[in-house]
């Protein structure tokens, strides 16, 4: 799926990267403002060309927004209106290439609100390189690249805004110029002629005629090195016909400015032209000149055998060198710094800045053979032939590994060869704040290990940090590769520990990010990285990997791994953004992705009852990331949902029939729908979780609600507890349950035996088996707990021990009654107030400690900041192996505090700090608050057996008034030195028995009583004595087996004493039924049958 925009939407997304760049500017900045063509007037027979899907053999995929003003005939023309005061103009143009690849020549008039100015003599000399193989050549022929050039020139009287500024097609001969853009700026004073300086003219030098001017100049530098002077070269043109070897230091060469001083090297031999640094140039400044030259190929007489040794900049500058306000073109590179010869010197803090490198046949500028701690900022590199900006540490005569390069704050662009920036190896790099933009058939920056030397072996790190990388990438290099736009390739050694810090890919013309080659990567980290758009060109064929349309990352290697934390990704061209060759691991972290569909899987859901199943949701795109979903249940009689999240929900089937499941976003403008058919099923339970010796019994229900045919439904017993010896089953012994659409449900009693033997905690697990006519729903198997009354003498306070851990919400869950409560009543600090009731409860099981505070008080104070112990808080003390020391040992000794309106823990001052696992739940209620608390016996340091005993002790602090606490009340404790003394604690077995709670029952004071249901069974109507010794609300509630409420009783509020109610069950039919009676602090169950 293919995604076009307009341009101004790339210019907006663009603009809003770079005004949120608040803390450097990004890319360079110079005094020159761009007209673009096509956003100017044309006229006559002008004609507009563009190629936005980058087809390589359209002119057009070489300018500027891949955009381009034609002019065929003479009198067409293009103008503009202009905003700025400026005298000084540069032409981006094309003219077509001769036949025989010398270029052809052009008129340009030259036109100022309609008077005519001048003439400006275009030419294609220098344009036009060909690929008829991977390198270049004059000879026209397939693959043409560099098809544009640029000339500038200077006005007599400046612009002024409003001014209306047109070129016009004044050749009369029979071919198309094309405009790509103009630049203007207001041009500054000319440099003068430094005190300190020689100026070239004295030593034979002429500007502006037909001569050399390569002895004037070498003598005037050697006469500057005898005297200490510097050198200035006036306004004018020069010509040399040799290099300009500097074998000097300490010497500046300043040039009156870019728009006066020119050098023209016109010896098109191998090495006939460019400044090179030699062997004893050191700190040298060469600022202020423009350099242009004769030669327009990369290869001497054209032949890939014989490479051009003419770069504008080359050889080695030493150290503390800086190059600046140059404006070259023309030339084999711009820089080249590294020295080829032994012994070996090498250029060290080199900072090269303000230049404009451009229209060169390789690279803009390249840093090699041990060039270190050297500098390339603010830095226009525009139209050329291989890399822009490059780090190739090589190692010729065993030359240093190039370190410390920078390269920050440059603009690159209409590169038509390799790479915007590239890094071969090396290390300590920085590149940063670079704009790369429209590069041709290559990445805006490329990391690869193709080139012998130092690669990445000896890396520590390279950043590149706040790069925008703009319309970059190919389908087709010179090999008919894919690129990426930003390309990491190790085809002969590693990369790693490479950084990649605020990366924006705008438009990449294929992909955003290729990783491929087999040496392997490590280290490799992308952090906040954006891709906005992939795609641009209409090729889907690929030798990387299968055909694909454009996409954010392709990994076509399966060794290595890389990191991305926070990952945004638009507009990607393929419905699957992300390919990853198996074996590598990548780690994505998104963010900002935004969704545009959802799809629900599956469709169609058949859910047995009660059980739980995951409906899962995609997203499209498939990295979707910036979004939240909202889900419903049309019916939720039918089904329930359990649990959600933006990728899936849970549902729990209740009844049979249909409902439902919608997901949606928060706007309501996507949204998709899953059909959740609750069919009937088999489900096994058990209302009692605890069965006590001696004759004690628990129930266990088999449902198979809403089935219409007969089955007959096997189960199997299994667990510690062994039949006969401990338990019996008194009905069904043949473990089969015959149900039907009229008995749908049965139930088992299992009565315990008391063996009189010391073994603990007994579980019996029964387990329904699969059968051929009925499905088994959520609930397979249920547990009852056999609890051990032959542990000897144990006396309260004890904590119950549960099979069935405790859910930490608030809630006070069903197993809390088997547990008996202990009150909180003596006063260690102040006075209790009338207001005040509380207690506790507690159970455990091999993983936790479960701890429940019930709290009467009807005023809640937190007024006193880290103080936390003078407000309503509760305080558990533990001394988790009951040393009984004197001070906290700092292995096992616990005071945790919990204060109303918190939703941290507060530590005591003496205590261990060790909280891994905690949960809690402290929360107001009816006439006071409740604690619920989970603790982890692996967090406390102790692995507890039934029958251990530990230090513990709960407190609760009283505030009525603010300021200070009122009262301390603890349960076990005799003082308040628990805090700093856990010898004081109370010790609490681990532990229950019916002789434990016979025990606690009659020492204990305070706790709801349920005293009896008579009769039971019954018919229609029952009753129900119980006694609340406090003042609290009431609510009888009736389920029926299935867990569902078909009755409920609001007592409202009961002052403390004994009461009788009548249950009411006449609109009931048969059948076994639970009645919960749910106080403030209490919850107690109680079967009741109702036969009719």
């Amino acid at each position: 799926m293919k995604y076009y925009k307009y341009l101004f939407v790339s210019i907006f997304l663009i603009a809003t990267i770079l005004c949120n760049k608040s803390v450097s500017q990004i890319g360079a900045s110079f005094p020159y403002r761009r007209y673009e063509a096509e956003f100017g007037n044309w006229g006559a027979g002008s004609i507009l060309h563009e190629s936005k899907m980058f087809i390589q053999d359209s002119t057009a995929s070489e300018a500027s927004n891949q955009s381009y003003i034609g002019l065929p005939l003479a009198g067409d023309y293009v103008e503009w209106t202009i905003n700025d005061s400026a005298d000084g103009i540069n032409i981006r143009f094309m003219l077509p290439d001769s036949p025989e690849g010398n270029g052809v020549n052009g008129l340009l008039g030259v036109y100022v609100n309609g008077e005519k100015i001048f003439d400006i003599n275009l030419t294609s000399y220098w344009s036009w390189q060909y690929f008829p193989s991977s390198d270049p050549t004059n000879t026209p022929s397939e693959r043409p690249r560099m098809r544009f050039d640029e000339v500038h020139f200077k006005l007599d009287s400046p612009l002024k805004p409003g001014d209306i500024l047109r070129f016009t097609k004044e050749g009369r001969d029979n071919y198309e110029y094309g405009i790509d853009f103009i630049e203007i700026e207001k041009i500054p004073e000319k440099v003068p002629k430094p005190d300190s300086a020689l100026s070239v003219t004295d030593f034979g030098a002429v500007p502006d005629d037909e001569y050399d001017d390569s002895e004037g100049f070498n003598d005037c530098i050697y006469e500057a090195k005898n005297q200490g002077k510097d050198v200035y070269i006036p306004e004018g043109k020069y010509l040399l016909s040799k290099q300009l070897v500097l074998d000097i230091s300490n010497i500046k060469i300043i040039g009156a400015g870019i728009w006066y001083t020119e050098i023209f090297f016109t010896n098109d031999s191998i090495s006939g032209g460019g400044i090179v640094g030699g062997d004893n140039c050191s700190n040298v400044e060469i600022a202020h000149i423009y350099l242009n030259s004769v030669i327009n190929s990369r290869f001497y007489n054209d032949k890939p055998e014989q490479q051009y040794i003419y770069k504008c900049f080359m050889g080695t500058f030493g150290s503390n060198s800086i190059i600046h306000d140059i404006w070259e073109e023309h030339f084999e590179c711009g820089f080249w710094i590294g020295d080829y010869s032994y012994p070996m010197k090498y250029t060290d803090n080199l900072i090269i800045y303000n230049c404009r490198i451009r229209n060169n046949y390789a690279d803009g500028v390249n840093f090699t053979q041990g060039t270190s701690n050297s500098i390339v900022r603010n830095c226009n590199i525009r139209n050329n032939g291989d890399d822009g900006l490059a780090c190739w540490p090589y190692d010729d005569l065993s030359a240093k590994m190039s370190e410390n390069i920078i390269f920050e704050n440059n603009t690159i662009e209409h590169n038509w060869r390799a790479g915007g920036i590239a890094i071969f190896g090396g290390n300590g790099h920085i590149i940063r704040n670079n704009i790369i933009k429209d590069n041709f058939a290559g990445s805006g920056i490329r990391l690869t290990t193709d080139f012998s030397g130092y690669n990445f072996e000896y890396t520590d790190e390279i950043t590149f940090e706040n790069n925008l990388i703009i319309k970059c990438g190919t389908s087709y290099d010179l090999w008919g590769y894919e690129r990426g736009a930003v390309e990491l390739a190790a085809t002969l050694k590693e990369i790693k520990n490479i950084n990649f810090i605020d990366l924006n890919i705008i438009d990449a013309q294929r992909d955003g990010i290729m990783i491929g080659g087999n040496a392997g990567f490590s280290n490799i980290l992308f952090k906040n990285v954006v891709i906005d758009g992939t795609g641009l060109d209409p090729y889907i064929e690929s030798k990387r990997i299968e055909t694909h349309e454009g996409k954010a990352i392709v990994v076509c290697t399966g060794i290595g791994e890389a990191e991305i934390n926070g990952l945004t990704i638009s507009n990607i061209e393929s419905d699957e953004p992300i390919y990853v060759k198996e074996g590598f691991n990548l780690k994505i972290n998104y963010t900002n992705i935004a969704i545009e569909d959802i799809m629900l899987n599956p469709k169609l859901m058949e859910l047995p009852r009660l059980k739980i199943d995951t409906v899962a949701l995609n997203t499209i795109p498939q990295y979707a990331s910036n979004y939240s979903i909202n889900w419903v249940l049309t019916d939720t009689n039918i089904a329930v949902i359990v649990d959600t999240s933006n990728t899936f929900a849970s549902i729990m089937g209740k009844l049979p029939g249909r409902s439902y499941l919608i997901a949606y976003t928060p706007d309501n403008l996507i949204r998709d729908t899953c059909i959740i058919d609750v069919i009937p099923a088999v489900n096994i339970y058990s209302p009692d979780q605890f069965c006590l010796e001696d004759g004690d019994s628990a129930i266990v229900v088999i449902d198979a609600f809403g089935i219409d045919n007969d089955i007959s439904v096997k189960y199997s017993v299994e667990g510690s507890a062994e039949v006969n010896d401990d338990f019996i089953i008194i009905e069904n012994i043949d473990s089969v349950i015959n149900l039907n659409s009229s008995k749908f449900v049965d139930t088992l009693t299992i009565k315990s035996i008391n063996d009189e033997i010391v073994e603990g905690p007994e579980y019996i697990s029964i387990l329904l088996v699969s059968g051929e006519n009925y499905i088994i729903g959520g609930k397979g198997s249920c547990i009852v707990t056999i609890l051990d009354d032959d542990m000897g003498d144990i006396k309260p306070p004890i904590i119950g021990i549960t099979k069935t851990p405790c859910i930490i919400d608030g809630n006070i869950d069903p197993m809390w009654a088997n547990t008996p409560a202990m009150p909180i009543n003596n006063v260690v600090i102040g006075n209790k107030q009338n207001d005040f009731y509380a207690e506790w409860k507690a159970m455990a099981d091999k993983s936790n400690l479960y701890i429940l505070v019930n709290v009467k008080d009807s005023v809640l104070i937190n007024d006193s900041g880290s103080d936390w112990w003078e407000d309503d808080a509760v305080e558990v003390f533990i001394d988790g192996d009951n040393s009984k020391g004197k001070s906290y040992d700092g292995i096992n000794d616990y005071q945790l505090g919990f204060r109303i309106k918190d939703d941290a823990i507060s530590i005591g001052a003496n205590s261990l700090s060790r909280v891994d696992g905690i949960e809690f739940c402290i929360k107001e209620v009816d006439s006071g608050y409740l604690l619920e608390l989970l603790i982890p016996w692996q967090t406390i340091g102790i692995s507890p057996e039934v029958g251990d005993v530990i230090g513990f002790d709960i407190g609760i602090d009283d505030d009525d008034d603010g300021g200070d606490r009122e009262s301390q009340i603890v349960s076990l404790a005799e003082n308040e030195e628990g805090w700093k003394n856990p010898g004081v604690l109370g010790e609490v077995y681990i532990g229950l028995s019916k002789n434990d709670i016979d025990h606690v029952e009659i020492n204990q004071t305070g706790r709801f009583k349920l005293n009896r249901i008579y009769p039971n069974p019954f018919n229609s109507r029952t009753c129900v004595e119980y006694t609340i010794p406090y003042e609290s609300n009431l609510d009888i509630k009736i389920y029926n087996v299935k867990g569902q409420v078909v009755e409920k009783m609001d007592e409202g509020k009961k002052a403390p004493g004994d009461y009788k109610s009548i249950i009411d069950a006449k609109g009931l039919p048969s059948g076994l039924y639970f009645i919960v009676f749910e106080t403030s602090f209490d919850r107690e169950v109680q079967k009741i049958l109702l036969i009719k």
